[in-house]
């Protein structure tokens, strides 16, 4: 401690022992008001218990809303739930904005704890090659997500989504989600290929073993993704439907062992009557609750196809009626060759931009060509 501080303390008749040597001045100076009686004026200094102030402290007798006298000083670990000490009472309620930010800032900011907060993706773009693949079994696959192999503990060689924690200086969460796909992918998410949609926010003391972590997911619709991101060590691209049971939805799946990495119990989804096309099962969950994120974004996905398909984002552009059909039976598990080809049509084009027509080399027939511009169904 500071020998000034320490003298002026002493002069004051405060009791240097009670301090921590880290003890911020501001901090000092509350004490000496508690020990002698006095307030504190808005610029912070020590006016006694007589001085003038530009405003007083509650009197020690005055009866804080709420709660015991003021007198009494807070012993519980409930903002509300205990007596509020004349200081709280004051910053809280009388003193200026300036005083009352600089007092919480320093005071009552670390007397909770925060939990951390983690920014989680589930990025989605379509296979080029693959979408321009005939045989049904093998277009299905065509919608594909980004995950990453864990190097580190937690769930050390597992795979995840990519993710980071947000710093303080971050301005929001796309701002999170611009620098992770900057620093790790090097790729411009400010770009007109990837557009963003946050999906929920994950909370669960039990969902991170670092402690209370809340996640905020989101989907990142890319166009073109597989070039912009190309794949490398420990980065990949799965099939979507790859990632999560046959029963989207229902449960997060096997649970995996955050020490090992390892699945417990994992096993190979069966296949549903309702999908056809079965994706193969992924040798192991995801870390953390990442196939309980990748579920929630199916759904999220699925049930806006019919009134706001964002997922026409992921389509190279322009894309043609066929395409926009594979990317659908991708989704959905389904055979494109099976879905009414005429109706599909009519209903989507409402929501897509003509682009040109060329003439197909075999067929001889013209082939349309659309964009979409992240139109919506009114």
């Amino acid at each position: 401690m500071n020998i000034g501080v320490r003298l002026r303390l002493q002069l004051w008749g405060c009791g240097v022992p009670t301090l921590k040597e880290d003890s911020s001045f501001l901090e000092m100076q509350f004490l000496c008001v508690r020990l002698k009686g006095g307030t504190m004026t808005d610029s912070g200094r020590y006016a006694g218990s007589t001085g003038d102030s530009m405003r007083s402290a509650v009197p020690s007798d005055a009866v804080i809303p709420g709660n015991a006298s003021a007198s009494e000083e807070t012993g519980g670990s409930g903002r509300y739930g205990a007596a509020r000490s004349s200081e709280d009472y004051y910053y809280e309620h009388e003193a200026p904005y300036a005083d009352w930010l600089r007092w919480y800032r320093e005071l009552e900011y670390p007397r909770y704890r925060h939990p951390d907060v983690t920014v989680d993706c589930v990025i989605l773009t379509v296979d080029d090659e693959v979408l321009r693949l005939s045989d049904p079994r093998e277009s299905a696959t065509c919608l594909k997500a980004l995950v990453v192999d864990r190097w580190t503990h937690p769930f050390r060689g597992s795979v995840a989504l990519p993710g980071t924690f947000m710093r303080p200086d971050d301005k929001d969460e796309t701002a999170v989600i611009a620098r992770m796909l900057r620093d790790r992918f090097d790729f411009d998410a400010t770009s007109t290929q990837a557009h963003v949609r946050q999906l929920k926010t994950f909370t669960g003391a039990d969902r991170d073993p670092r402690g209370q972590v809340v996640s905020i997911a989101n989907i990142v619709y890319v166009e073109g993704g597989m070039k912009l991101i190309p794949p490398a060590d420990g980065v990949r691209w799965e099939s979507l439907l790859s990632l999560v049971p046959e029963e989207v939805g229902s449960k997060r799946g096997a649970a995996l062992d955050p020490e090992s990495g390892a699945g417990r119990g994992s096993e190979r989804w069966p296949a549903s009557a309702q999908h056809p096309v079965k994706e193969p099962a992924s040798p192991q969950p995801l870390a953390f609750d990442h196939t309980e994120i990748v579920a929630t974004a199916i759904e999220r996905v699925r049930s806006q196809f019919a009134w706001s398909p964002y997922i026409f984002w992921t389509l190279p552009q322009p894309f043609t009626v066929t395409d926009a059909l594979k990317l659908r039976a991708s989704l959905f598990g389904e055979d494109y060759k099976r879905i009414n080809r005429k109706n599909f049509k009519r209903k989507y084009q409402a929501v897509w931009i003509p682009d040109h027509v060329e003439i197909n080399p075999v067929t001889k027939m013209p082939v349309d060509y659309y964009r979409y511009d992240g139109a919506v169904f009114e």
